[in-house]
């Protein structure tokens, strides 16, 4: 599988030091004891992540003849991307110089020349030209001006079916429109949505509205901090998927964009869904954001993805929409779903002698029988603390009102490194009030 990647390059400079005083100068930190980080950025930070990842990945992109230059290219030898030379020239590589004190970004200066229109022209024709010698193509727009003659559908036409991955800073219909998935953040979800003849509020109405504008059937909008959600249509109909996020702790969103479409497009590629697919994009950009500067992907992490486990438990008496949503959301993680279900003797002890409609085998069975749920193991005990213990789960799952200081496992899943998420009650739905009903028919 040849990947192609396409768009602007930079040189990310990270002079990282230390700071505990204001200069008497002007009020200012004073950074000392700095060192200087360089890390590829844009084009060249989604080529090095497809390339780490296995990838036979090639760059079609432009880089001045300056030093700076000279260490992307050899930069780009190191990590095993192919550069393709194209012949358009450039004095100046796009740099970014970031000053940070105590994990904390002071000031940044970029150093950029806008691309003429006439060379993103001639580079245009040079993708169409070559495109049809790779089988995946990742467009990387940093609004550089060097994809602004690009028109996605004219490659779509030339390609026919071969999946063209979007992320684009410029927002320009041309790139967008033809995209088999296109990435947004929630700043360029709400600037296209600018152009909605009614002001839009809600993030999934955003979503309908720029799949629509541009015909797209599949796009995927990462939010930070609050994690990504998935929406793909099909015929008529969006269905939307919420990636939570991992980690709480973000210390750097730099390149996190960059992680996302590069391992989107790599674990597509390997044949998995854009559901998969993305969850896995989602699990390694929680650890991209950790970090401060550039976190490359590795094949590692695609495997830490897949041993990732999470917990829940419950009766599960009458399997309800609410129940469902719940074991959804688990899925969302990543990873395996291990759900601890109540033994018929311990449901009597904690819902009466009336309980459970449905014995533990049925019980069991019903939940197995589902895509989101990979084993169920039925305890006696009235809490399942033992067998969180003996699990050893990353995230534990729990639906309800509780407060996080009230659920079981919380010391023993926090003590590894993982964590507690509380999945909100769907209104309406409870095996209480449905047995209520049908008793209401008798």
């Amino acid at each position: 599988m040849k990947f192609l990647v396409v768009g602007e390059v930079f040189l990310d400079e990270n002079i990282i030091g230390t700071s505990d005083r204001l200069s008497p100068e002007a009020p200012v930190p004073v950074l000392y004891d700095s060192k200087c980080k360089k890390h590829l950025g844009g084009a060249g930070n989604v080529a090095r992540n497809i390339s780490s990842l296995g990838g036979n990945v090639s760059l079609l992109t432009l880089i001045g003849n300056d030093e700076a230059g000279k260490t992307v290219k050899l930069m780009l030898k190191e990590c095993n991307v192919n550069l393709i030379k194209i012949n358009i020239f450039s004095e100046e590589t796009i740099r970014k110089i970031r000053f940070i004190a105590n994990q904390q970004h002071l000031l940044r200066h970029d150093i950029e020349t806008k691309i003429d229109i006439d060379s993103s022209k001639i580079f245009a024709n040079y993708l169409y030209k070559i495109s049809h010698d790779y089988d995946v193509i990742v467009v990387s727009d940093y609004n550089k001006g060097l994809l602004q003659s690009i028109k996605t559908e004219k490659l779509r036409q030339i390609n026919g079916l071969k999946p063209i991955y979007v992320d684009s800073k410029s927002c320009s219909e041309d790139l967008i429109k033809g995209a088999t998935i296109y990435k947004p953040n929630r700043p360029e979800l709400d600037y296209i949505c600018k152009s909605s003849p009614t002001k839009i509020l809600d993030t999934k109405n955003k979503i309908d509205y720029v799949m629509n504008k541009y015909s797209l059937s599949k796009l995927l909008l990462t939010l930070g901090d609050k994690g990504m959600i998935l929406a793909i249509r099909l015929n008529r109909e969006i269905t939307f998927q919420t990636l939570p996020v991992h980690k709480k702790d973000v210390y750097d969103v730099t390149g996190a964009g960059d992680t996302v479409i590069s391992v989107l497009a790599f674990c597509i590629a390997l044949g998995m869904s854009a559901s998969d697919s993305s969850r896995k994009a989602n699990y390694i950009a929680s650890k991209c954001v950790s970090v401060l500067g550039n976190y490359i992907a590795t094949k590692k992490d695609l495997d830490e993805a897949n041993e990732l486990t999470i917990f829940t438990n419950g009766c599960f008496d009458i399997l309800h929409i609410g129940h469902i949503k719940l074991l959804e959301s688990c899925k969302s993680f990543g990873g395996k779903v291990i759900v601890g279900l109540n033994s018929d003797k311990s449901v009597k002890k904690l819902k009466g002698a009336e309980r459970p409609f449905n014995n533990v085998k049925a019980r069991k069975e019903l939940l197995e029988s589902l895509k989101v749920v990979d084993q169920v193991i039925v305890f006696e005990e009235e809490t399942p603390y033992e067998l969180i213990k003996k699990i050893q789960p990353d995230i534990i799952v729990k639906g309800g009102d509780y407060q996080k200081e009230e659920i079981i496992g919380k010391d023993i899943v926090e003590e590894k490194g993982g964590r507690v998420e509380i999945f909100p009650f769907v209104r309406n739905y409870s095996t209480t009030l449905l047995a209520k009903k049908i008793k209401g028919y008798e």
